[in-house]
């Protein structure tokens, strides 16, 4: 239901036909998307998935190896979340408007930029899809508010084979304050009233006020200030929202460029995909009503800070390790992965009975900025023993895998030890259709399922 007095603002913003339009596509069910997560498999694995389950599938024009699907299955019939392909990172689930400021940041900025600040982060989509552009090099630092929010970001992370990130929980307000130009690109997907998710949500409207969205742009201007605080010269910008008003979107970037305006520079976005002149703003903003492209309205602009982006130098300093911990280390990952870790010795910290791989850059950061935790595990301490977390399979490639069926592996991700034909050994990393799942052990024709139990799936077809 969308309330009328919403409807009577669209009338001050647009003509009636296309105020008409707007509510007519705001009340149609919204079409399903997703993209290929290349950190975890090749594109051509998730496409194989949409033609194996017989869903007619159309390419999202802004992002490459992203889909929507035609014919959504009732959720008793068939849900994409329950494949092996999901629950293995191989694909999210990402409605095609969020996939909006990654792409945008990927044309202003086709150097990939080195330190990246995710400001409102959770659930985690545009963080593992800027994860999935940077190809986990350089360093994500990804901030939720919420603790709850915080902890699902966290499992998105690892769920799609993130390693880059170092997260961040705190009111993003503070990052101008903690992190003076800091960061060559921010993006700042601003929270919202939603509006544009109405079609998802149908209760998204019905309750809309002014006086709501007006307190809720006076929040959005307090943070798009601390983005550009924290934006070094040069950097990018990218702001967003999922709502439709003038309020939080044209508003709080006129904000920013009357506060700043020797300062900050719009960068059109009208070149940013073919059509994108349909929602070009005089500005050069996006303005993504819901009928143009048959998705969520959305909002998205982009902005240079002025002057020359310079990278950070800044000299490693050497961690110290105990010998005895990096032999282990040394031999956990040689034995399984055949590889060497002597150029990731200055990224190696020991915390906890847990050796952790940081992320590159992290020495890059000031130390007033409060973090949560950052980079992966790789190696634990149980008991005298030492042994490989699940996370090593995400930062090591390895040639020779034990490969599973579909059926196998679905009872893999649900935690299940496998009958399998094997002499018992060392711990051997399991694939599905060339997809690392993660570490199991042969014991007597079995293989002991040694995937982590917080990420177990109840149900997987």
């Amino acid at each position: 239901m969308i309330a009328e007095h919403y409807i009577e603002y669209l009338r001050t913003l647009m003509p009636e036909s296309r105020v008409a339009d707007t509510c007519a596509a705001l009340a149609t069910p919204l079409r399903p998307s997703l993209r290929a997560n290349t950190l975890r498999a090749k594109p051509a694995i998730v496409k194989a998935l949409l033609n194996e389950i017989g869903v007619g599938s159309s390419e999202i024009p802004w992002w490459p190896n992203a889909w929507w699907w035609q014919n959504k299955y009732p959720e008793d019939e068939f849900k994409i979340g329950w494949t092996v392909e999901h629950q293995a990172g191989a694909l999210y689930v990402q409605e095609a408007s969020s996939m909006l400021p990654v792409a945008a940041l990927k044309h202003v900025m086709p150097n990939k930029p080195k330190l990246v600040l995710d400001m409102c982060a959770a659930p985690g989509s545009k963080t593992t899809q800027l994860a999935d552009w940077l190809g986990n090099e350089g360093l994500i630092v990804a901030n939720e508010l919420s603790s709850s929010r915080l902890k699902s970001l966290a499992a998105s992370l690892q769920r799609c084979g993130v390693i880059n990130t170092a997260l961040s929980h705190q009111d993003a307000q503070a990052f101008g304050a903690q992190a003076p130009a800091c960061f060559d690109a921010i993006l700042l997907d601003a929270p919202c009233t939603g509006e544009g998710t109405h079609r998802k949500d149908p209760n998204a409207l019905k309750t809309w006020s002014l006086t709501s969205v007006q307190q809720t742009a006076e929040l959005q201007k307090r943070l798009i200030e601390s983005a550009f605080q924290a934006l070094k010269p040069g950097g990018v910008l990218i702001y967003s929202t999922c709502t439709l008003n003038q309020y939080e979107n044209h508003q709080v970037c006129q904000h920013l460029l009357e506060a700043y305006p020797e300062q900050i520079k719009t960068i059109s976005l009208q070149d940013l995909f073919p059509g994108a002149e349909k929602a070009v703003t005089p500005d050069g903003w996006l303005w993504i009503l819901p009928q143009l492209f048959d998705c969520e309205g959305f909002f998205v602009a982009a902005f240079r800070k002025q002057g020359e982006l310079l990278e950070t130098t800044h000299q490693q300093q050497a961690i110290r390790l105990e010998k005895s911990v990096r032999q282990q280390a040394e031999d956990l990952v040689q034995q399984t992965f055949g590889q060497a870790i002597e150029n990731l010795e200055h990224r190696l910290l020991l915390k906890n009975d847990q050796l952790w791989l940081l992320p590159e850059n992290l020495q890059q950061l000031p130390n007033s900025l409060r973090l949560n935790r950052a980079g992966v595990p790789i190696i634990e301490r149980k008991g005298k023993v030492w042994r490989l977390c699940h996370e090593s399979t995400l930062v090591f490639s390895v040639e020779s895998t034990i490969p599973l069926s579909r059926q196998q592996a679905s009872e893999y991700l649900m935690g299940r030890d496998l009958e399998l034909a094997a002499e018992s050994g060392d711990e051997s990393v399991v694939s599905f259709n060339d997809i690392v799942l993660g570490l199991a052990k042969p014991v007597r024709n079995r293989l002991k399922n040694l995937y982590p139990r917080e990420f177990v799936s109840d149900r997987m077809i």
